[in-house]
């Protein structure tokens, strides 16, 4: 429902820039450390891992996404 909407990806790309990595930073310093044992050990820091990845590829990705919404 989304394609041929017009829909336009410019501020969501803004708005992932400002993901820094001293944001992620403070989001896991924020984070309860009771979030970060037991089954939840080491699940934050892999998904900051792979936004991290996404933001610093958002290049590559990003034109395929715009490109399937314009079809």
């Amino acid at each position: 429902w989304v394609r041929r909407k017009g829909v336009r990806l410019d501020h969501f790309r803004a708005r992932l820039e400002l993901l820094t990595d001293d944001v992620f930073k403070a989001i896991v310093a924020a984070t309860p450390q009771s979030w970060q044992h037991g089954p939840a050990a080491g699940k934050l820091q892999r998904i900051v891992e792979v936004l991290q990845r996404r933001r610093d590829a958002v290049d590559q990705w990003l034109p395929k996404v715009e490109a399937w919404l314009e079809k």
